[in-house]
């Protein structure tokens, strides 16, 4: 897939920039370009109640969630309407990268992940 900023090189007029499309297609300067239009990583998609996090987790969009960590607006504890969390959806796809950057986030630990074990995701903190 194309991203915003190339399109941008080649002088291709651009939509205006949509958070949930960055995640989808892993381009953390659209992710930027729409955090300063006033989207926010803990939006949630309508029908699956889903963050950009849980699409950028499902997609395996590495760039993205990298980027995404380092807003304020992001809350890797959100759960979709399924009760999954982002990390649950890299934890499916055994996207090994992200699931380190979402267990960093979440918990200040390193996730160490031995080849076909399954994972269970750390529990929510207490408040």
């Amino acid at each position: 897939m194309i991203n915003i900023k190339s399109r941008m090189l080649s002088g291709t007029d651009i939509d205006d920039p949509d958070i949930f499309r960055a995640a989808l297609n892993n381009d953390p300067y659209e992710l930027q370009l729409a955090l300063k239009k006033g989207q926010r990583l803990d939006d949630l998609d309508k029908s699956s109640g889903a963050t950009p996090l849980h699409f950028a987790s499902w997609h395996g969009s590495f760039e993205f969630i990298v980027s995404a960590l380092q807003d304020a607006s992001v809350d890797p504890w959100l759960q979709d309407k399924r009760g999954s969390l982002a990390l649950d959806y890299a934890t499916r796809w055994r996207e090994v990268a992200i699931m380190k950057e979402l267990f960093q986030a979440m918990t200040g630990e390193e996730l160490e992940v031995e080849p076909h074990v399954p994972l269970k995701p750390p529990p929510p903190p207490e408040r």
